[in-house]
């Protein structure tokens, strides 16, 4: 079980390392993606959790088809055992409802309130088999009773629940003591005799008037499934030692052809909760990105240095998303102003294997047209009195200036802007700079 819970911890702790690394990416502000990124990373942590169930039901709807087939069980492995279940020892009879059955569950729980918080609840087998066509299997371990529960009427429920909490015992919990607890129900899931009795007060009140009275019944003669490890020398399903809690037997009513048929509708199900917390985390991160501009991450951190995967995708955001927002009216048609000093340029570019970073800007304008000169003929832009980009050259390369994205704000003194170029193949020109320059 620590293996288990440490390795959860670490796919939680390793979630929220990369939403925050990917957010903080897009708006550098340590305070702002911390809280976020945690609740993210736990929402992930969720879907990823029901995504790695798919697998176990689908398996075990194979194991139950398996067994259907007559395949025999296994030492060490686990197997559905699927029959009618027998008390092999002293049936019991369920505190609430006085029933007869091999095996209950209880709750009294407060009525009429939010979070209908449990007073008293606990647990109950008797030494028990399962008659299958492959023979009889003994059920030794602590399972997860999967049956439906039953509200017992207040009538019926209240003196005998009156009754049962005057005769028991009742492990309290509380802070104080809450690693004895944890002692103790770890005992009762490592419990392998097939006698299990387990009752827990969480708040003692003897006063039942407005409580809600809950039970969960496996009756003698029930058709059931029980999945859980086999043992040969035991003839029976026993707790898994390594892992008691989390890889507990589990037991459901129904007749034996439903029993496949709710393992493949819990994938479905399981499936679909996966992506719907994967998808809301995913969808985050997107309006992120598509709120906050790449050229606002750039003025923010003055330091980065996009690289193409994320010009690519910014461009991506661009043309499919934020494009049909503004059409929509649902995002403004503001955009992120310049803070580069006049004179300076920031970013790459690239022809083939060649790569330079710019820092110097310059503009000189002649008969209305402007021609913007990165470092010295790195990059040469050309653009019209309107802004309209005319010529574009990369390392002295002629660049057809249509093809790229160019944003400019202009005026009599200064020109300022973002020019992006994406290469159609390897050895094609491409550069993502910001600049700012005097006219001249």
């Amino acid at each position: 079980m620590k293996k288990s819970c440490g390795t959860w911890l670490l796919v939680y702790l390793a979630a929220a390392v990369v939403i925050a690394a990917v957010a903080y990416r897009r708006f550098p502000v340590a305070q702002a993606v911390i809280v976020p990124s945690l609740i993210g990373a736990g929402l992930l942590w969720l879907g990823l959790g029901y995504l790695t169930e798919i697998r176990r039901k689908l398996r075990e709807a194979m194991m139950i088809g398996r067994t259907r087939g007559g395949e025999p069980s296994r030492d060490g492995e686990k197997i559905s055992a699927i029959g009618r279940i027998v008390a092999t020892g002293p049936t019991l009879a369920s505190p609430l409802s006085q029933t007869a059955c091999v095996a209950y569950k209880y709750e009294i729980r407060d009525a009429g309130t939010e979070h209908n918080a449990i007073r008293f609840h606990g647990f109950a087998l008797t030494p028990s088999s399962i008659q299958t066509p492959q023979g009889s299997v003994r059920l030794l371990a602590y399972p997860d009773l999967k049956v439906k529960p039953q509200f017992v009427p207040d009538d019926v429920a209240l003196p005998n629940a009156q009754q049962y909490i005057s005769e028991t015992e009742f492990r309290e919990f509380s802070l104080q003591n809450i690693g004895q607890t944890f002692k103790e129900m770890m005992d009762v899931y490592k419990d392998d005799d097939g006698s299990i009795r387990t009752d827990q007060c969480i708040r003692k009140d003897a006063d039942l008037r407005n409580v809600n009275f809950v039970e969960w019944l496996i009756r003698p003669g029930d058709e059931v499934c029980a999945i859980g490890r086999y043992s040969s020398q035991r003839g029976g399903i026993v707790p898994n030692p390594k892992s008691a809690i989390l890889d507990r037997a589990t037991i459901e009513q129904g007749s034996p052809e439903v029993f496949a048929r709710r393992s493949v509708r819990g994938a479905i199900g399981y499936l679909i909760g996966g992506l719907i917390f994967v998808t809301i985390v995913a969808g985050g991160l997107l309006a992120l990105y598509t709120f906050v501009p790449l050229e606002a991450s750039e003025q923010m951190s003055p330091t980065m240095k996009a690289s193409w995967l994320e010009i690519r995708l910014e461009r991506l955001i661009e043309t499919r998303i934020r494009g049909p927002l503004r059409q929509a009216g649902m995002l403004s048609n503001e955009t992120v102003a310049n803070s580069l000093e006049s004179g300076l340029a920031r970013g790459r570019v690239k022809v083939g294997g060649r790569e330079e970073v710019v820092r110097h800007a310059t503009a000189v304008r002649t008969d209305g047209n402007t021609s913007i000169n990165l470092d010295n003929g790195v990059v040469v832009l050309v653009i019209d009195e309107k802004s309209r980009p005319l010529q574009l050259r990369i390392f002295g390369r002629q660049v057809d200036p249509h093809t790229a994205d160019v944003r400019i704000s202009d005026n009599d003194r200064e020109v300022a802007g973002w020019l992006t170029l994406l290469p159609d193949r390897a050895d094609a020109p491409a550069c993502r700079v910001a600049f700012r320059a005097k006219v001249h």
